[in-house]
């Protein structure tokens, strides 16, 4: 798994833009931040030691609220979904059954 790490000093009237962030990771490390999620009818309030992660749906804004504030942000290589692992191996053994390749046949008794 990859994991890229930063830290950045937020002062007032700073603001990052994320757009679509799938998989960031925000972190207050000191001060508080004010988080905007595009599509979230409620804002976030992360104190000093609070993270939250972000599924990439909507743009995120972080700002410092009420002073300076440091916050880490990381980001890691997210693990397949299981229905798509699950659609990837329907397709593989749809394709070997049109190459005329034999099909898996693990846990099958021979007759």
């Amino acid at each position: 798994m990859s994991t890229l790490s930063r830290k950045h000093l937020l002062t007032t009237g700073d603001v990052l833009r994320f757009d679509r962030p799938r998989g960031l990771c925000v972190r207050s490390v000191a001060g508080s931040l004010w988080i905007t999620v595009d599509g979230q009818r409620d804002d976030i309030q992360l104190d000093a030691g609070q993270s939250r992660r972000f599924d990439g749906r909507g743009t995120v804004l972080v700002s410092a609220l009420g002073g300076d504030a440091v916050l880490a942000l990381s980001a890691s290589a997210q693990p397949m979904p299981a229905w798509a692992a699950r659609l990837i191996a329907a397709w593989t053994a749809l394709r070997r059954r049109a190459a005329g390749a034999p099909a898996a046949t693990a846990g099958r008794a021979a007759a």
